[in-house]
């Protein structure tokens, strides 16, 4: 009776937000949340079943294959902003890529178990843009648009040194200014964009159910197009709502997560939603046609029969270039749509945790495509260890103390939230 008391007082619930709260401060709000439900509702939630899944409302029709599609969701300079580092030094042939061996020392203490977008406790960090060892160097092209740059526009600064990494990419210098957008430079901090805080959002079980090779979840900006391409510019880093699906054969196993998911989706945010997800996969599609996607990896990478994800997606490139594969399945509307349909709908901010909604709706589109059987990007094991926290005002978990001085936590927090270097070790390659 006490909880239903407390739970008619309660907030509309919109956003779910981890800064400064204790583990049981957050169970205590998700109890009070569960309460506001009808018991029916409340039974569904917990067992996967109240929300619908993607198979209800979207099928799938199929679009043709198109270099030119790539173009519809390259930034520009101005849209990449916040990449600025990621690029300062990609021209200058002074600073070496990073290479060296990872630090001992990551930092574990920035990315502990931190709250999600839907009220779990106990979250991971999930990359958005690939951070697997070899992997990543499938998105060096996606990395350019993403950051609204092209490598080739400005020349060289040459220094004279010899490059170790010359045996790798031999004398392709426009593929080492990809590589370091992707891993950043030696030296310099907060220059790789597979580690930015923006590439990267806290999820309940994201290595089962998202960032993985046999995914079930997928998460979409409820932005129009235009928001999506400008939110890296200087000063529109704002939170945004995500409809977030479930599908294929442990679709009410994901669906679990959503317990607590703080609203629901109207139709039209629904259809928003596919219609950006459908130009996505249009673009990264068109991004394998003309571009030598292959170029940062060694023969033997791309050899490797044990790297199961990585033959896949390099035997759907080579169908892709000489004309085999000319479609591709996209998302397409069923009507009329289910009469009690359910979608969850969940606010990003760094309350939880703030991803660009580039790379989210990126991810969204591989994890699409992968329900689709031609997975557009690989996903070989990620790194294990920890590089840093995501976009997040979250800090350190330990408040049972009175004495914590919460705004030189905060303080500390923004200050932390950049990330670390990516660095690489060249040599064992």
């Amino acid at each position: 009776a006490d909880d239903q008391d407390a739970a008619a007082d309660m907030p509309v619930k919109t956003e779910w937000v981890g800064t400064y709260k204790s583990e049981n401060d957050v169970f205590d709000e998700q109890r009070a949340f569960l309460n506001t439900l009808p018991q029916s509702e409340k039974d569904g939630r917990a067992d996967g079943l109240f929300f619908s899944h993607m198979e209800s409302i979207w099928g799938s029709n199929d679009a043709t294959i198109q270099a030119e599609d790539f173009e519809t969701i390259r930034r520009i300079s101005e849209q990449g902003h916040a990449y600025d580092l990621c690029c300062k030094y990609i021209h200058d042939d002074s600073i070496e890529i990073g290479r060296g061996s990872r630090s001992g020392k990551t930092n574990a203490d920035e990315n502990e178990a931190k709250i999600d977008a839907y009220g779990n406790d106990n979250c991971q960090a999930a990359h958005l843009l690939s951070h697997a060892e070899v992997c990543h160097k499938a998105f060096v092209f996606i990395s350019e648009a993403a950051v609204g740059r092209k490598v080739d526009a400005q020349p060289t600064t040459k220094s004279g040194r010899k490059r170790k990494r010359a045996r790798v990419l031999g004398s392709n210098t426009n593929a080492l200014k990809r590589l370091k957008i992707l891993n950043g430079v030696h030296g310099k901090n907060n220059t790789s964009l597979k580690s930015n805080q923006y590439n990267k959002m806290y999820l309940k079980s994201q290595g089962e159910v998202y960032d993985t090779d046999n995914p079930s979840m997928l998460v979409i900006p409820l932005l129009p197009l235009k928001q999506v391409m400008d939110w890296a510019m200087e000063g529109h880093q704002e939170p945004y709502d995500i409809l977030t699906l479930t599908f294929g054969p442990r679709s009410r196993r994901a669906a679990k997560i959503l317990e607590t998911a703080p609203q629901e989706c109207s139709d039209n945010e629904v259809e928003e939603a596919r219609q950006l997800l459908e130009t996505f996969v249009k673009g990264v599609a068109g991004s394998l046609v003309e571009n030598d996607v292959f170029e940062s990896f060694r023969k033997t990478e791309l050899n490797n029969t044990s790297n199961l994800s990585l033959i896949r997606w390099k035997e759907l490139v080579q169908r892709i270039k000489d004309g085999s594969q000319e479609m591709i399945k996209v998302p397409s509307r069923k009507n009329p749509l289910p009469a009690n349909f359910h979608f969850a709908k969940a606010r990003l901010s760094k309350g939880n945790s703030l991803p660009d909604p580039w790379l989210l709706t990126l991810k969204a589109t591989i994890n699409y495509s992968a329900f689709n059987k031609t997975k557009l990007m690989p996903a070989c094991q990620p790194w294990t260890e920890d590089d840093g926290a995501p976009n997040t005002d979250q800090g350190q978990q330990d408040y049972s103390k009175d004495n914590i001085d919460h705004a030189a936590q905060l303080a500390l927090s923004k200050q932390r939230g950049g990330s670390c270097i990516e660095l690489f070790d060249w040599d064992k390659q």
